[in-house]
């Protein structure tokens, strides 16, 4: 069965600290950069890609003014209330798009990836041959969370109480049109709960809502992939973090490396042959020396007795 793969890019573009951009930066040349690299990724592997957004003519003089070639774009409705002071609001249409899945407009087994995200090898068979939906399981960072009391807090607010704290990142979600017929549905119910209690939630953001979907879907007999289990995907965070996350060498040998806190180096990569091998070395450089920084900043934040945040590892 033909893969089809989609990023999404909604206008207003987000521009506050949390999605990871230097001040000044533009967030639209950003994240169209990267667009670039993460359609150029998956083409390297022969995988069809295809730019998602409300606002195509502004996304096409966007590249031409970066002197970028466009990959494929594709013009979407968005008609969801997203309130304009919700944070990663740009995020929440994910939601929306994942619904229109369920059309068949946008292929047979369709896929939804960030664009901070970079396909350096073939994706398993696990992934690609179909029979389940395919998320991103991370509920091992979530549990070590110190707000862990509070996710499932958020949880019995959205109608799930569950045993074991469950977590599906938002990053990546790949399935047939069936999967997504029924998960629409479930986001759709769940979507005006969300809107209801999101000042008292301990994350906001598409993840909490696609979490209990999914966790509602699961119940009810509906097959899940952990695409992250099975190879097909690592975020890393080069970042500091409130728990530690995987080396970047265990996190390097997925099919598809998320990479939230390095959006500039992305981007710099924007009009140039894609290559995974050349790609993986020069962003182990840029690794090496983030770490060399952040580790220093980790630990004396600790003697001071600030808030523990965790290096990077490679």
């Amino acid at each position: 069965m033909a893969l089809q793969f989609y990023g999404l890019m909604v206008a207003p573009l987000d521009t506050d600290t949390s999605v990871n951009l230097v001040g000044g930066t533009s967030a639209l040349d950003a994240y169209l950069r990267c667009a670039a690299v993460c359609h150029a990724s998956f083409a390297y592997h022969g995988y069809a890609w295809t730019l998602v957004t409300d606002a195509p003519d502004l996304m096409r003089a966007g590249f031409a003014q970066a002197g970028i070639e466009a990959p494929p774009i594709r013009a979407v409705n968005l008609a969801w209330k997203v309130p304009a002071d919700l944070r990663f609001r740009a995020a929440h249409y994910k939601l929306e798009l994942l619904q229109q899945f369920s059309t068949g407009d946008f292929g047979e087994r369709v896929g939804l990836v960030d664009l901070d995200a970079v396909c350096i090898a073939d994706l398993p068979p696990a992934v690609t041959e179909g029979g389940a939906l395919c998320g991103y399981d991370i509920s091992d960072v979530v549990q070590r969370s110190p707000d862990e009391k509070n996710y499932r807090t958020s949880f019995r607010q959205l109608g799930i109480a569950s045993k074991h704290l469950h977590w599906w990142g938002g990053e990546f979600l790949l399935g047939d049109r069936e999967h997504f017929r029924a998960l629409g549905g479930r986001l759709e119910k769940i979507w005006p709960r969300y809107l209801e209690n999101r000042s008292a939630m301990v994350h906001v953001g598409d993840e909490m809502v696609l979490t209990v979907a999914l966790i509602e879907l699961e119940s009810q007999g509906i097959a899940l992939c952990d695409a992250g289990a099975a190879g097909a995907i690592a975020r890393f965070w080069s970042a500091r973090t409130q728990t530690p996350f995987p080396r970047f060498s265990n996190a390097r040998e997925a099919s598809i490396l998320h990479l939230p806190a390095d959006k500039p180096f992305i981007a710099n990569w924007a009009g140039r042959r894609f290559m995974p091998d050349q790609f993986l070395a020069e962003y182990e450089r840029h690794l090496r020396r983030k770490i060399a920084m952040r580790r220093p900043a980790a630990l004396g934040a600790r003697l001071l007795g600030g808030t523990r945040r965790y290096a990077p590892r490679f």
